[in-house]
């Protein structure tokens, strides 16, 4: 009995839904499959080892550095500026990198006192984005149809993207795709003539865009100008259009501000566009950074420039689908094809000129495929410019992408609309597909999750210890280093104030004219009090022993040259520079 109830289920497609069951549907999908594929480990708040070691780069130790210094660092205005990075001037976590979203982290800063002594949460993070990317994709689906198998199979088939799974817990910041799939479930809503309480809807997805990762800020704007656009000759439209252009400025713009994204003495890199670009073969191509492949089916392509950036593999189930469907409408509708088509290219003309807008911003103004370069011209300076400020650029493309995987659920929808069993069939063979291909990527997540992590370090040395416990500053009189991962955690945990950063990606004015007084002070043998000096450039390190003589005590170890402040319990391990 029990069988032949779930072949009828399959074969009706089961029982429509409620909009909440649907939601209910997607989130359980979401956190199944995140536990399927990364397992618990992460979830405990108090264990960072595997965080300190690195999941593929070292972005994440950044992220997580840097958030470290925020919650031990004073309040400041705007909320989201960090004192103890970027010393004296601070640095921005809405630039830098917080470990979760700024908002998040000011909240989390606000409990500090109670919060344990290490408390990441990465885990959670990552557990929420794959849940609500599970309701968003479910409630997109439900556009379509209400079928309870074929709901599940449309959530598992985004929650299974594998530009997703290649941003787990790498850049976690940058898995908030859920923003787009909500994006486009609005935008078909209005097309359909429901645009009833929409602006607040959007005025919420573009402020958590601007204030977690402003990359999926201009994808969701350029959706809401479609959307708006479609509909501009409808009574009211002109004043739609300016009262949503107003709204989803000011109002995430105004939150962006507070956590400090638009911090006077910081700013994010700019230069790369053209560089961090995507690869014409990118979304059928399934190696991605570190070489870690995503296909059992497919094979590596090659890449050029700093393109590993712009993964966008598809998977093969959606790209199998994107050539059989249009070959299926013909064979079906046949002479009806351009009949059944035409209307909606016309209705959605709009959208499809974003899409190739993000496609074309994706490869940017020097493009290959594979090592083959097609194009290569030079922008106008203020182009130039304006390209700078989404540098990575692949990442843009993200709108498209998620637009091809709806073109596949819609037409499976469409053209057994009639005969919603096989609708589910369809759908569900898609998924088995999609699963399989691309189920080495997620392999290889979940072997990572499985091992056991150590966060010892090359600096957990008596010598870093003494400078912990005995000052409050560390300061770098070199070029500032700003790519020293571990390290940097290693500071943030003994709460020493730094100039150096947490993120490779951000510029502090000021920073190197702060480095050169420091050295001239210390030239006239004047030294803030409590603080330490790291110092590569070996002539600059004798120099400054000379001049600080008496009130520092130049020690070296097999990392670092350092000049420390006079104290009984300097560590024997530690060799001080003789007088010469």
């Amino acid at each position: 009995m029990k069988t032949k109830s779930i072949l009828s289920e399959l074969r009706y497609g089961g029982n429509t839904l409620t909009k909440r069951q649907i939601l209910l549907l997607g989130a359980i999908i979401g956190v199944i499959f995140f536990l399927i594929c990364f397992g618990t480990a992460s979830l405990d708040v108090t264990v960072d080892a595997w965080i300190i070691e690195g999941h593929i780069e070292r972005d994440i130790t950044c992220d997580y550095a840097s958030w470290i210094n925020y919650r031990n660092s004073e309040w400041g205005w705007p909320l989201g500026v960090n004192k103890n990075m970027g010393y004296p001037y601070g640095n921005a976590i809405a630039v830098s990198g917080s470990g979760s979203a700024p908002v998040l982290a000011i909240i989390l800063k606000a409990f500090n006192s109670v919060l344990p002594e290490t408390f990441q949460l990465y885990g959670w993070w990552m557990l929420l984005c794959y849940l609500l990317q599970g309701m968003s994709a479910a409630l997109l689906g439900s556009l379509f149809t209400k079928r309870a198998v074929s709901l599940a199979a449309i959530s598992a088939l985004f929650t299974a993207s594998p530009i997703l799974g290649e941003r787990a817990f790498r850049h976690i910041t940058l898995c908030i795709h859920y923003l787009i799939l909500f994006g486009l479930y609005l935008y078909i809503q209005n097309s359909r003539g429901n645009s009833k309480g929409q602006w607040w809807k959007y005025v919420i997805l573009t402020s958590v865009a601007l204030t977690t990762f402003p990359y999926f800020y201009p994808i969701l704007v350029a959706i809401i100008a479609a959307s708006l656009l479609q509909t501009v000759r409808r009574p009211g439209g002109i004043r739609r259009i300016v009262g949503y252009a107003i709204s989803n400025t000011t109002i995430p713009f105004a939150l962006a501000w507070i956590c400090g994204l638009f911090y006077s003495k910081t700013s994010a890199a700019r230069e790369g566009y053209g560089v961090y670009s995507m690869n014409l073969n990118q979304p059928i191509n399934p190696v991605s950074y570190k070489g870690i492949i995503w296909s059992r089916i497919l094979k590596e392509r090659p890449l050029v420039l700093a393109q590993y950036d712009g993964f966008n593999y598809l998977g093969f189930g959606i790209l199998a689908a994107l050539i059989v469907l249009p070959i299926a409408c013909i064979v079906i509708w046949r002479r009806d094809v351009f009949k059944k088509t035409l209307p909606v290219v016309r209705r959605h003309w709009i959208l499809m000129l974003v899409l190739l807008g993000f496609t074309a911003y994706a490869v940017t103004n020097w493009a290959f495929f594979d090592e083959i370069e097609l194009w290569n011209f030079r922008l106008p300076a203020i182009v130039g410019y304006v390209t700078g400020f989404f540098r990575s650029s692949g990442r843009i493309f993200y709108g498209t992408y998620y637009f091809l995987f709806l073109l596949v659920v819609a037409v499976v929808c469409r053209l057994c609309r009639k005969k919603e069993g096989l609708a589910c069939l369809l759908l569900i063979l898609i998924l088995a597909v999609q699963l399989w291909d691309v189920s080495s990527g997620f392999q290889w997540k979940h072997d990572y999750f499985s091992q056991e992590h150590s966060d010892a370090t090359e600096y957990d040395t008596e010598l870093m210890d003494y400078v912990g416990n005995n000052c409050e500053k560390l300061i770098f009189l070199d070029k500032v280093n700003y790519n020293f991962h571990e390290l940097s955690v290693k500071l943030a945990k003994y709460g020493l104030i730094t100039n150096a950063n947490a993120s490779p990606l951000e510029e502090i004015y000021g920073a190197d004219e702060y480095v050169q007084q420091t050295i001239s002070q210390l030239e006239y043998g004047n030294a803030e009090p409590n603080t330490a000096y790291i110092i590569t450039n070996e002539e600059l390190f004798l120099q400054l022993t000379k001049s600080t003589k008496g009130i520092l005590v130049p020690i070296s170890d097999a990392n670092f040259n350092m000049l420390v402040p006079l104290a009984d319990d300097l560590p024997d391990s530690a060799a001080t520079v003789p007088d010469n």
